[in-house]
């Protein structure tokens, strides 16, 4: 999980006598330390630990300048390359990151740089520092996998409440849009300071919203600070397509709430819109491994750096080998109530895997690298799961890394379509076995076959359909032996002197010249496509 600025401050705080400058933003932003080196590149959301090369006004401060405008440069090309139009504006003034230092006089420097710099005042070590940094990213990411877990074990919005009570340490509460309390802090559950908001007949005139000021660095300002019976809180409102469902409040109880609270609740609220059923689609769906895998695959998000590095949180790392099943039953209504129970049952079969519904079928990602058997072994469990159930699969290449995850899943898709072609009765089709029926198709998907194929060919098919001669499968021979002239004579059933006859009388008719090796796989090509040409209906002539 991404910390602000702000909780950073807050927490180091806890440890050491620090002193912020350049104003601590509630973005969410912060996702990793790393130590400043000034040759290395400047990456955003990253917490700088300035323990040497201290920027100074006449080398270390250009240095950083440097990064900072080279990596603005790398984004801009990237932009580019993406299709993006406009001015550019991810420049220095807009990064998000954070440096700390323990030398005063660096601070003007890097204030240049960074929206943040930290100064810690204590005479500490830097690594004791750096362990500080690490435990407080450690905390806030174990939060995260809490609610994570309880979402995809039980999907409790009262466990949910719960943890989110103890990172706060402040009451949480749950109302539905007539007032009614659905949740409540079970710590604070019989707090006198809260009974009169647990009454669902005397709130709605006990509750008065402070409109003065939002809530700063929440994503659409959805939290809002109130008061209600005297007590202040933040809230935020839940929505169900544009109508208001629930409200979610945290509550000032015996410690003073700050703004970076605020960020913080908006983030716990995506995982209770989740859990009440209120949100649908790319923004719920990256809050667990099989939402944030459909909605790439679906075309909702995109696969990229990013992408990686929120399935690295889940254990999917970028360095892991990956496969991918597509598996379709006869039944094709994605609605169909089969369909849901085979998902159950493949993701009972093959645990800890990324198994859901899309497009009218079941998709099945395995990373290979987290487990102990190897990918024939789930080959044959997954051909057994299939002829039981009597369904039809197809199967990708494996692939490392994630960032392509798109065109493999694109890959078992093709391997399902095609694999009827190569063998009907083979419920589970790998895409390697139907790659060469994959290009042959491509071929001709734009222009037909007489289009696409050498004219030659074309030419002596014609020549033999006029003189019945066979001098088209002596070339289809010739070209399928590796141009081996005692293999063909055989296979041909011919004498040799009859075989170099039709060559010499080939050569002839379509001025092939069979020393250019380069044009022989484009000959053999041509053949695969007139072969699967309808004779009967197609004018050799090209008239």
């Amino acid at each position: 999980m991404k910390i602000s600025a702000e909780i950073l401050v807050y927490e180091l705080r806890q440890h050491f006598g620090v002193e912020s400058f350049g104003g601590a933003g509630c973005e969410l932003a912060l996702a990793g330390i790393r130590y400043f080196r000034a040759c290395e590149p400047f990456r955003d959301g990253m917490i700088w630990l300035v323990d040497k090369d201290i920027p100074t006004a006449a080398t270390g401060h250009t240095a950083m300048g440097t990064a900072v405008a080279a990596a603005g440069a790398a984004e801009k090309a990237a932009d580019v390359a993406e299709g993006v139009s406009g001015s550019y504006s991810k420049n220095s003034l807009h990064r998000t990151g954070v440096a700390i230092t323990k030398n005063p006089r660096s601070t003007p420097h890097l204030k240049s740089v960074f929206p943040t710099v930290i100064l810690v005042k204590d005479k500490v070590s830097h690594q004791r520092i750096h362990d500080a940094i690490q435990d407080i990213l450690l905390k806030y990411g174990e939060w995260d996998d809490e609610l994570k877990s309880i979402l995809s074990e039980s999907s409790d919005v009262q466990a949910l409440i719960d943890a989110g009570t103890r990172l706060f340490r402040a009451p949480l509460l749950l109302h539905d849009n007539n007032f009614s309390t659905v949740a409540v802090s079970s710590e604070y559950a019989n707090d006198r300071a809260l009974a009169p908001l647990l009454d669902s007949e005397k709130l709605p005139f006990l509750m008065r919203s402070e409109k003065s000021r939002a809530a700063r660095g929440t994503a659409g300002s959805n939290v809002i600070y109130f008061r209600a019976n005297d007590m202040l809180g933040l809230s935020a409102n839940l929505f169900r397509r544009g109508n208001f469902k629930y409200r979610l409040m945290l509550l000032e109880c015996g410690a003073e709430l700050h703004d970076r609270d605020a960020a913080l609740l908006e983030h716990f609220s995506n995982y209770v819109r989740l859990s009440l059923g209120l949100v649908t689609g790319a923004s719920s769906r990256a809050l667990t491994l099989t939402g944030l895998v459909s909605s790439v695959l679906s075309g909702e998000s995109y696969s990229n750096e990013y992408f990686e590095d929120q399935m690295a949180a889940f254990g999917w790392k970028p360095g892991d080998t990956y496969v991918i099943y597509r598996v379709f039953t006869d039944i094709q209504e994605k609605e169909d109530r089969s369909l849901g129970f085979l998902t159950g049952r493949i993701a009972d079969i093959f645990d800890e895997q990324c198994v859901f519904e899309l497009d009218g079928g079941v998709v099945a990602v395995f990373d290979l690298s987290r487990r102990s058997d190897g990918e024939a072994s789930i080959d044959i469990a997954m051909s057994g799961f299939l002829r039981d159930n009597n369904m039809s699969a197809g199967r990708s290449d494996t692939f490392i890394g994630l960032g392509q995850i798109l065109r493999y899943y694109t890959q078992a898709g093709i391997a399902y379509d095609l694999g009827p072609r190569v063998n009907r009765y083979k419920q589970l089709c790998k895409f390697r076995e139907v790659v060469k029926e994959h290009l042959l198709e491509s071929c001709t998907e734009r222009l037909p076959a007489p289009m696409v194929c050498a004219p030659e060919l074309l030419l002596l098919k014609a020549y033999d359909d006029e003189h019945q001669t066979e001098f088209y499968r002596t070339l289809s021979v010739f070209l399928k032996n590796d141009l081996h002239p005692v293999k063909t004579s055989k296979e041909l059933f011919i004498a040799r002197s009859t075989f170099i006859y039709r060559i010499e009388k080939i050569r002839s008719i379509t001025g092939l010249d069979f020393n250019k090796i380069s044009d022989h796989w484009y000959w053999l090509l041509s053949l695969e496509l007139i072969e699967r040409l309808d004779i009967q209906e197609v004018n050799w002539n090209g008239q």
